[in-house]
């Protein structure tokens, strides 16, 4: 009985012997398979670098004219097998390194097109940068001279004209010293304002002013004085207002019996131009 076991143990040993032996014989054949496999990966991915870090120059051609840099010397046969080759290698590089791809394929035709792009836009941004830097935003501010007047007896037409340029932009505006009145030369968007010190005389109890533009009223203020108060005031206002080139704004007093205190820190006028007038 002892006996007969022994011998029905005997062939399994054998089996499962050889089905390890079986085991590692593939195994050792995957592992040289996958070694033979990365030793043609990294030979491939050298190549390409060393070709894509050094390029031949190309010998003249017959016609006397030079080649362009980077270009092959032989004729189309040759450039198509080159071509193919090139291609070939490159998809095995893809196949066994499939995040290069992006990187040899797509990326570096993304970063040359941005070069082109940058280098022909380069200088027509600059340009209209420029132009657009000198016309938008663009301020004048016009203040008093520190005078006294008298509207009925110093003013043509009630139209203030002491004024002293503190800043002006000569693109877009021109401002006509003798008349008082503010010229635009340029279309947009403006914000105009102004403020002026008055003193009430020959009991008059308030004041107005308009700021005109090409004697069309467009702001209007109007101050009164305050019971048991001093007989002098300020009267601001501001707007938005859409100008054609050549328009003239001023500022143009109402009534007579009143006097203005040119002081440059109380009578001031100004416009700024926001930019282009909308499209409708």
């Amino acid at each position: 009985m002892g006996a007969e076991r022994r011998a029905a143990a005997v062939p399994r040993g054998c089996a499962c012997g050889g089905s390890w032996r079986l085991f590692l014989g593939f195994f050792a054949l995957s592992l040289a398979l996958h070694v033979l496999t990365l030793g043609c990966y990294l030979e491939l991915r050298s190549e390409l670098r060393r070709d894509r870090g050094s390029q031949p120059a190309a010998p003249p051609r017959r016609d006397g004219m030079a080649a362009a840099p980077g270009a092959p010397a032989g004729g189309r046969p040759e450039r198509a097998a080159e071509g193919a080759e090139r291609r070939q290698q490159l998809a095995l590089l893809n196949f066994f390194h499939p995040e290069e791809k992006l990187h040899v394929g797509e990326e570096g035709r993304h970063i040359r097109r941005n070069k082109r792009s940058k280098g022909s836009e380069g200088p027509d941004g600059a340009t209209d940068k420029a132009s657009s830097k000198d016309i938008q935003p663009a301020v004048v501010h016009l203040q008093g001279q520190g005078s006294a007047i008298q509207v009925k007896n110093d003013l043509s037409g009630g139209v203030l004209n002491d004024w002293s340029r503190i800043t002006l932009n000569p693109k877009v505006f021109k401002l006509h010293a003798r008349s008082g009145e503010l010229e635009v030369l340029v279309d947009g968007t403006y914000f105009i304002y102004s403020q002026v010190e008055v003193y009430y005389i020959n009991f008059t109890d308030f004041a107005s002013y308009e700021v005109v533009v090409d004697e069309t009223p467009f702001l209007q203020c109007t101050r009164s004085i305050e019971t048991g108060k001093t007989n002098f005031n300020t009267c601001y206002t501001a707007g938005v207002c859409l100008l054609k080139a050549r328009q003239k704004i001023a500022v143009k007093m109402v009534h007579a019996d009143i006097s203005i205190n040119m002081s440059k820190h109380t009578t001031f006028f100004g416009a700024i131009r926001l930019g282009d007038a909308p499209v409708s």
